[in-house]
């Protein structure tokens, strides 16, 4: 169980393994650094790094397409089902 007021221990809990990538090859710190530079998001935020992880690991949006569909690929990624 988790502290719920603890994000970093709320992350090892929904994205234990830092070290996996999705399908364009990218962690989720490489994710993470590429929002907060688009964003202005400041990287040390622990709860936007965990709402990111959280979406990285749910791997689709709301409307159901699939996050690489947002991004613009044109391939799904070998692990898209």
């Amino acid at each position: 169980m988790f502290e719920y007021r603890n994000p970093d221990a709320i992350m090892t809990v929904v994205h234990p393994d830092l070290s996996v990538k999705n399908g364009q090859g990218h962690t989720l710190d490489d994710d993470y650094r590429h929002f907060c530079d688009v964003t202005g998001c400041p990287k040390d935020e622990p709860w936007a790094k965990l709402a990111l992880a959280w979406a990285w690991r749910s791997g689709e949006t709301k409307d159901g397409r699939e996050l690489w569909e947002v991004g613009g690929s044109e391939e799904a990624p070998q692990n898209a089902g």
